[in-house]
């Protein structure tokens, strides 16, 4: 009986995230939150200064918005990184943060796919950490935090998806 308890105990599951349980920590799964949040800012604000089509001034503008928003993003992680860590980490957290991929484009379509992966992969990664601290910490708070993340990563993957469909009518 003992055994079956220990089976079926959530404390007991490694999440298969690459965070074992006694390493998870919130500050550290936050900075690599941080970590995705900055790379699709860094894209989407290359692929402003790239688009060169007759759409250029709307995907301009849509782009423009997007990185806007997720650099709002990017502060309340840091907000919450801050909170949890009393300022500790922060300086290593922004210092081993982008790596940007120099992929060229040939439309805008790609480009807008390229968001839309990015965006999903994000959506991805917050839900297997929402499963991850439910099972391990239980901590309602962060959980909310997550789940508002996943829910704007999922609104801007819809714009992104509602675009690419009506620019392929034009």
């Amino acid at each position: 009986m003992v055994t079956l308890f220990k089976i079926m105990n959530p404390k007991s599951i490694i999440p298969s995230i690459g965070i074992t349980m006694h390493k998870l920590n919130m500050p550290e799964l936050l900075s690599n939150i941080l970590r995705g949040e900055e790379n699709l800012s860094m894209k989407t604000r290359r692929f402003y200064r790239n688009v060169r089509e007759k759409q250029q001034k709307e995907l301009q503008d849509l782009f423009q918005e997007q990185y806007s928003h997720i650099d709002c993003i990017i502060d309340r992680v840091l907000q919450k990184v801050a909170t949890l860590s009393g300022n500790k980490g922060l300086h290593y957290i922004r210092s081993d943060s982008f790596e940007e991929d120099w992929t060229e484009y040939s439309s805008s379509r790609e480009m807008i796919q390229e968001l839309m992966a990015d965006h999903r992969l994000l959506i991805v990664k917050l839900r297997k950490y929402v499963i991850s601290i439910f099972k391990n910490k239980n901590d309602a708070e962060i959980i909310n935090f997550l789940i508002g993340l996943i829910e704007e990563h999922e609104t801007t993957a819809w714009v992104l998806e509602t675009y690419a469909e009506f620019s392929n009518e034009k």
